[in-house]
């Protein structure tokens, strides 16, 4: 194996693609390209290739100098000289096009229909889950308002008002029943059972 996958890569793009591009762009400006749509069937060629090489990147890259087989077939296609992407187009991508023309219209069709149905679903749906989050960050923001002003108000009332100081009169509450006023009753003294030397001293007196 003489080349590696990577140096295999960087000649095969430059000469396949690099190179080719420039020369139809050059075409483009000056009006310098064929009028039998040459250009048009090279790429296609290439957009062909490019699937292939994928499909076969993953399946034979261990075949003996398969990379130098790969820089030999874009040359082949590429050169001027050889006509390989003329070649390869009239006797194979247009005959299997021509076949299965009908049938590769509905698969594409069905695949565009699937497509935008698709991104319109997902466009949807993500609209729908930002309106519900905005709306939940919304009604956050209003009861975290709320509750700052509410706490305001009372911590205001607060300073304004003052706490009742302890030489403060609490009127009776009335009773709701007769609405008398409630006399405070005041506190008695425990009752204690009369000892020895205060039944003397009663007694004495008594006398």
């Amino acid at each position: 194996m003489v080349l590696g996958s990577f140096t295999s890569k960087i000649f095969c793009y430059s000469i396949g693609f690099l190179l080719p591009a420039y020369n139809h762009y050059k075409g483009l400006k000056y009006n310098r390209l064929s009028g039998d749509g040459d250009e048009l069937k090279y790429w296609l060629v290439m957009i062909a290739y490019l699937g292939c090489e994928i499909l076969c990147d993953l399946v034979v890259f261990w075949f003996p100098f398969y990379y130098d087989i790969k820089l030999i077939v874009i040359i082949w296609i590429t050169s001027s000289y050889t006509k390989g992407a003329t070649i390869l187009y009239s006797f194979h991508l247009s005959p299997f096009f021509d076949s299965k023309e009908n049938e590769l219209d509905n698969h594409f069709l069905q695949f565009e229909q699937l497509f935008k149905s698709t991104f319109w679903s997902i466009v949807h749906y993500t609209k729908d889950l930002i309106q519900s989050e905005i709306f939940k960050i919304f009604n956050t923001k209003i009861v975290e308002t709320s509750t700052k002003t509410n706490s305001s108000t009372i911590v205001s009332t607060t300073v304004q008002h003052g706490t009742p100081d302890a030489d403060t009169v609490i009127p009776d509450i009335q009773d709701n029943t007769n609405g008398a006023e409630r006399i405070p009753i005041a506190p008695t003294e425990p009752i204690t059972k009369p000892t020895k030397t205060r039944k003397r001293r009663i007694k004495n007196l008594q006398e």
